[in-house]
């Protein structure tokens, strides 16, 4: 016998058992390459660049400083505005992907802002002449290492070159290396120049370090001068002796007409027949990039750097979890968001009263009596004592926050300090989820990585099974276990929000209805919606509300029937809906879900005890205490903190009658004052003077009557943005206050679009009349830079002739638009000149086209935070005044925080215990969960059989584990036996659509 499983044990797994050391294979492994990750490189030219900022120019910082300050606050205050525009996307690299864009599109209108100002002339540091040289070798190494991994990978591909490195250059890899020289090179001109040393002057490196060494103790004062001096001396030696070039072109003949010529040092003009320092330095970064990649590529780092299997263990040890981000609602550039815009007009237009899947689930029902269909009825957990269970809603959305939830679930049990004594659950065995299982859409990479994956390293999967296979009978039971039943593990059930049936519920039925394990959570359910017969006669009905709110016939046959011939009379019955109809109809004054309403009051007739739903994140619940009809439901309850933003509970506070039955709010979580709590803000004030304050709005003031009366195109804007505003405001409102709310949220947009023109129109003049802006024309960059580039880059063969033939001029043209879209401020400021003097009928379409993208660029960048401060604002004031805009408020805020999930036990005696737990701060950081490491683990070992089955604990701050509490506890009592005559519901026609 245990012959026979080890021969069915994978060697693979074997070998791990015996914790035995093999050798990665090293042909197929793609390993990382050094050269692909700079930034030792980065760190080098960084240290270089303080260097020599600080040994040429710390001096004149220090004495010209009074007379730059106005210069210098004006580089504060652009620095810390875009800071302040870009700080949401710092130290993200990859995800999300919209971020990349802000980062680079804020560092290029940032730079070309900045090189006008001028500070920096006033230390030495010419940003023009950077900017320039740098686009100019940005391009030459570009061009130049494109054509050499062309080149290498045909060489590759013919068989020539090794194929033991598999892994191909990224087009990313290549312009971030390109971007490293190009600063190095530049760093390197601006404090060394481009001067070379004629040989009979040259300085060997000993009489450069003994005269390093002189000037470093020549002098004997310690002042601050004193040492600057020597560090600047020190400085001219290490550009001359570090950095000379190596050689003449004569010597290099194959390459002396490729080559860029330097100035010579004893007069500093004219042309020599030394090759350019900055020329030696580019071809030597160049060589050593070549070298470096055909040497890894040809024979592979892999053979000099294998790895043990402890040793890559090791590594992914000090890793850490990579959890998604909270979905950004209100973020423009998100394409997730329009796949979600895009997916949700399908979806209303398609599914919503055309095509409908729950209809098709029920056509491939195999059972014909629904009511004994085990598609659809579970009763594999009735014969229990008693049960635990649990249930959540909305899940997917901050990794954070949704593996933090998991964990608790995950948990063998939890113990927990509660007045005075200690309660311990005992892991819930079914785990019950209200929908919204993934946001922004339902798609294979939000299910994976926000829904999946969280649950995973919260309770692993078996060992044997694969992510991508797919059920064709379920239950897929585990090896040993002959039947459902017999099963000891935790099992989940859940049903589709809204969100899950964007897509027609296509994701869903792929992920959920024919996969067998959410982690460690087994999944037997085939359909979208379910029934669970419990112990001690209690029933959970899950129902799918599709995007109607709403079940449809085929589901409400199914329970039904269900009701009359299955469920008991005494029995007590728990109803899952995604949408909380009892709050959401009362907001909104609406009245939905009525088949939903039709089978509790007709069917179930009392006998749903409790009636739970998700859809808004946060906890509350509602007890029936005045009926004057039939009590139908006797608690409500709302539990969406599984891992989404948090919605505010202060909005609902007035709720009061549901089925003609009061009702009397018990708990809530957030509470109602810390639901309606936010953090204040103070708009600072400048003084200034009263004329220039009186000229200032009243220019404001003409803008806006000028945009009325003249401008066709604003005004067609103005009237949109007024129109938009009042159809955002709910209909909860009276018209009137939706109008005066809508005009003055308009109004307030509208006004601070016309203050920031001004104020940009106002620094463009500014720069206009100190020099800074419109000295010249359109490309006065690239011109600037051609006549510096003749004087400093002598060109004695040609060059530049030559390739301006051979490419049909495309080498000047690139470089030229390329600085022009580096020049931005100068075209504005231009322009604006020209339409002050003739006016703008002058301008030719195309430049007028310029003009107003040019002005767009920088107006988007002020206007963001501005738009932001105001649209924020609103919603401030409509969600503590008015009590509207509560999904809006609240997921523009991405609250990760009070998260909850509820607990049930089913009691011997029939009673059902309901817990409510709650953790107020989810944990930003983890770790490596030392417990979960160090346990054994068997090669075929079920996770939930663990003691320690989550990988991941809190880096800093409380766990979850510790940090959690109760938020809300009670009982439902079972139905007490009793004889009743049943009395079969009336179905009149028309009454279930």
């Amino acid at each position: 016998m245990g012959k026979e499983k080890l021969r069915k044990q994978p060697s693979g797994r074997l070998i791990e058992s015996l914790k035995m050391e093999r050798m990665r294979n090293i042909l197929t492994h793609r390993y990382p390459y050094p050269h692909e990750h700079s930034r030792h490189f980065i760190i080098a030219v960084f240290a270089c660049w303080l260097f020599f900022i600080s040994s040429d120019n710390l001096q004149n910082l220090i004495m010209k400083l009074d007379k730059n300050f106005k210069w210098w606050s004006m580089y504060a205050c652009l620095i810390g505005f875009f800071y302040f525009f870009s700080s949401p996307f710092i130290r993200k690299t990859i995800k999300p992907n919209y971020s990349n864009f802000n980062r680079w599109y804020i560092a290029w209108i940032f730079l070309a802002a900045l090189y006008h100002l001028p500070s920096f002339q006033s230390m030495g540091l010419d940003l023009r002449m950077n900017l320039s040289l740098f686009l100019t070798i940005f391009i030459s190494s570009l061009i130049f290492l494109m054509v050499f991994h062309i080149i290498f990978l045909g060489l590759w591909y013919l068989g020539l070159v090794s194929r033991m490195a598999e892994k191909k250059p990224e087009i990313l890899t290549i312009i971030q290396n390109c971007a490293v020289i190009s600063i190095a090179c530049c760093v390197f001109y601006s404090h060394c120049g481009n001067r070379t040393v004629s040989r009979d002057k040259s300085i060997d490196r000993r009489t450069a370090s003994w005269i390093v060494f002189s000037l470093w103790t020549k002098h004997d004062d310690n002042t601050l001068i004193s040492r600057l001096l020597r560090m600047h001396k020190f400085k001219e030696q290490i550009c001359s002796s570090w950095f000379a070039p190596v050689g003449s072109a004569s010597d290099y003949p194959l390459l002396s007409k490729w080559a860029i010529y330097g100035e010579l040092s004893s007069n500093g003009s004219g042309s020599s027949n030394e090759i350019s320092p900055v020329y030696s330095l580019w071809a030597t970064f160049m060589g050593l990039y070549i070298a470096n990649y055909v040497v890894e590529r040809s024979t592979g780092w892999a053979l000099t750097h294998p790895l043990t299997i402890s040793e890559y263990e090791k590594l992914k040890k000090q890793l850490k979890p990579d959890f998604e981000d909270m979905v950004p609602w209100y973020s423009g550039t998100s394409t997730d968001l329009f796949k979600t815009v895009f997916d949700l007009m399908i979806s209303v237009t398609l599914f919503v009263g055309r095509f409908d899947m729950r209809m098709m689930q029920a056509a491939m029902n195999k059972t014909p009596d629904e009511a004994n269909s085990h598609d659809l009825l579970y009763d594999h957990l009735d014969g229990k004592d008693e049960l635990w269970f649990d249930f959540i809603a909305d899940t997917g959305d901050g990794g954070n926050s949704t593996y933090s939830v998991a964990r608790l679930l995950a948990q063998p049990s939890l113990v927990i300090k509660s007045d005075d004594s200690r309660i311990t659950f005992p892991r819930g065995q079914l785990l019950l989820i209200g929908g919204d299982l993934a946001y922004p859409n339902p798609s294979s990479f939000s299910y994976e990585r926000r829904f999946f994956c969280s649950f995973e390293y919260a309770l692993q999967p078996p060992a044997w099974y694969k992510p991508e296979h797919i059920a064709l009978e379920k239950p897929e039971l585990p090896l040993g276990v002959s039947e459902l039943r017999r099963y000891r593990g935790p099992q989940c059930f859940m049903i589709p929000g809204n969100h899950d049936w964007f897509d027609g519920l296509n994701t869903f039925i792929r992920y959920i209805c024919h996969k067998s394990w959410l982690g460690g959570w087994f999944l037997p359910q085939k359909k979208s919606y379910f029934a669970l017969k419990l112990p001690n006669g209690w029933w959970v009905f899950g129902l799918d509300q599709a995007l109607h709110g709403d079940i449809d016939v085929y589901q409400f046959k199914f329970f039904a029937e269900l009701c009359q011939q299955k469920v008991g009379e005494t029995d007590s019955i728990i109803i899952i809906t995604h949408e909380p109809n009892w709050l959401l109809d009362w907001y909104w004054g609406d009245s939905t879900g009525t088949n939903v309403a039709y089978l509790i009051r007709e069917y179930l007739r009392g006998r749903c005890k409790l009636r739970m739903a998700g859809d808004l994140h946060h906890y509350m619940r509602h007890s029936c205490i005045e009926s004057k009809e039939p009590v139908h439901v006797q608690h409500l309850l709302v539990n969406g903190c599984g891992g989404a933003f948090l919605h505010p509970t202060h909005v609902f506070e007035n709720f009061r009658v549901f089925y003609g039955n009061k009702y009397e709010t018990k708990s809530t979580y957030p509470s109602y004052t810390d639901s309606s709590k936010c953090d204040s803000f103070r708009i600072l004030h400048e003084d200034s003077w009263a004329g220039r304050i009186n000229g200032f709005f009243s220019a404001m003031w003409n803008a806006i009557f000028e945009i009325l009366e003249r401008s066709y195109v604003s005004l067609g804007g103005v009237v949109t943005l007024l129109m938009v505003s009042f159809f955002f405001v709910p209909t909860k409102l009276s018209r009137r206050r939706r109008v005066l709310l809508g005009f003055l949220h308009a109004a307030a947009h509208l006004t601070s679009a016309v203050l920031l023109m001004l104020l940009m129109e106002l620094a463009i003049e500014i720069c206009i009349r100190n020099h800074l802006l419109a000295t010249s024309g359109y490309h006065t960059l690239y011109e600037w830079y051609r006549k510096v580039e003749s004087e400093h880059f002598p060109d004695p063969t040609g060059l530049r002739t030559r390739l301006e033939h051979w490419t049909f001029g495309l080498y000047p043209a690139c470089i030229k638009y390329l600085m022009s879209a580096f020049d931005i401020p100068e075209v504005m400021a231009v322009t604006r000149s020209t339409i002050c003097r003739k006016g703008i009928e002058s301008l030719p379409r195309g430049g007028a086209i310029i003009y107003y993208v040019c002005v767009f660029l920088y107006f988007w960048v002020l206007s963001t935070p501005v738009v932001s401060l105001v649209f924020g604002s609103y919603l401030y004031l409509c969600i503590n005044w008015f009590h509207i805009h509560f999904d809006e408020a609240f997921s523009s805020l991405r609250i990760a925080n009070y998260k909850a999930f509820t607990r049930f036990h089913i009691k011997k005696n029939g009673d059902l215990e309901v817990f409510t737990l709650a953790v107020d701060k989810v944990p930003k950081d983890w770790m490596l969960d030392p417990d979960w490491d160090m346990e054994p683990k068997q090669p075929f070992q079920m996770s939930y059989t663990r003691k320690f089955p989550s990988k991941w604990r809190a880096a800093s701050g409380l766990d979850p584990i510790n940090a959690v509490r109760i938020v809300d506890r009670f009982v439902i009592p079972r139905t007490p036996s009793s004889p009743r005559t049943p009395s079969s519901p009336k179905t009149p026609g028309g009454s279930v659509r």
